[in-house]
């Protein structure tokens, strides 16, 4: 049976028996040319963590005059990792076996419990391939 513990501030519940897929996150790192003129953007592996990931019924995106909103696809609950940010990035194998990992951009990162226990990543699906989030 798996182990839960429940979220009392947010009324959430994290079952630690839940956490079945393997989550990759990734630092960004940009890399100019000598002149500083044109950036890539590469990404380097920080930590390998087991994770929850959930899909979120959000996935639109909202125009209003001047503002494009990017909410969320998914939600991935992970134990607590210090250093993790909106600036990382994540990437999760598919469960069909295949060999192709779909790449998700950090929305947000919450401190479910404020004890440091688990954080609760809102995402959004980029693709599967590291050259389309590069166009981000």
């Amino acid at each position: 049976m798996a182990k839960c513990v429940k979220i009392v501030r947010n009324k959430s519940r994290v079952c630690i028996g839940s956490m079945r897929r393997r989550v990759k996150i990734y630092d960004r790192v940009l890399t100019g040319d000598e002149n500083n003129i044109d950036f890539n953007m590469d990404f380097s592996l920080l930590w390998i963590v087991w994770g929850n990931v959930q899909a979120s019924t959000a996935g639109s995106i909202f125009f209003d005059a001047t503002n494009i909103a990017n909410t969320r696809t998914h939600i991935i609950d992970i134990r607590y990792k210090k250093g993790i940010t909106a600036e990382n990035w994540i990437s999760i194998m598919r469960v069909d076996d295949s060999e192709v990992e779909d790449y998700f951009k950090i929305l947000s990162v919450i401190n479910l419990d404020d004890n440091y226990q688990f954080l609760r990543l809102n995402c959004l699906l980029r693709g599967d391939k590291l050259v389309d989030i590069n166009k981000n």
